[in-house]
């Protein structure tokens, strides 16, 4: 469901987005698939697109951890 993300290929972005509106990923989900993404070497353009659909505590949490 929400480890669309995890294979690195290109996912849904209105999943990504019915994922996040019914709250079914707590942000410290998201914000570990984000670092797998990341760890894999996932394409930026699906990683930024999950980002712009994380809660904002998620969004900052990966912004630290990308600096």
């Amino acid at each position: 469901m929400g480890l669309l993300a995890v294979s690195g290929e290109d996912f849904d972005v209105e999943q990504a987005h019915l994922i996040n509106r019914r709250n079914f990923i707590q942000d410290e989900q998201i914000l570990l698939i984000v670092v797998v993404i990341t760890l894999k070497g996932s394409h930026a353009f699906s990683t930024t697109c999950f980002i712009g659909f994380c809660k904002p505590a998620a969004s900052i949490a990966y912004q630290k951890y990308e600096h």
